[in-house]
């Protein structure tokens, strides 16, 4: 937990926030993008074929994460990314567009006092979610609701 100190008039209040929040979906990987900095992007849609409802989500460079735990995880995420749905290379910078969507589960952390940052979407998505500012920590393909 951090603590928090909010000074409200003449009454303080301690807030307790959760050191690290774990954020959990899942959805089709419509596009995965090299950012300019290392960062990969990974475009969720709910639908293989629906762009305009989407998250994006993002799975850094790992050297820029400092926790050495959140640093492994990372590092895997983007290896699946990298081998099983990009045939062993990196994303375009103008984004990958996946021929076939895989259904996948995605975890993410959020630091406490993390940067909300605004990747832009590709072919037309409109994320409304501040997923991006979420360190994606685990990803697997999983079973596409019926």
């Amino acid at each position: 937990m951090i603590a928090r100190i909010v000074a409200t008039g003449t009454l303080v209040v301690l807030l307790a926030l959760p050191a690290v929040a774990q954020t959990t979906a899942a959805g089709y990987v419509q596009v995965v993008t090299l950012a300019a900095n290392g960062d990969y992007f990974v475009q969720v849609g709910v639908s293989p074929t629906d762009r305009q409802s989407c998250t994006i989500w993002t799975a850094p460079e790992p050297q820029a994460v400092p926790d050495p735990a959140l640093r492994a995880k990372v590092e895997r995420v983007r290896a699946f990314l990298r081998e099983r749905l990009l045939r062993g290379g990196d994303p375009s910078s103008r984004g990958s567009a996946m021929t076939h969507p895989p259904f996948v589960s995605l975890s993410a952390e959020t630091r406490a006092g993390a940067a909300p940052i605004t990747p832009i979407g590709r072919y037309g998505c409109q994320s409304a979610s501040a997923a991006a500012a979420n360190t994606l920590s685990e990803a697997a393909f999983a079973r596409p609701p019926r």
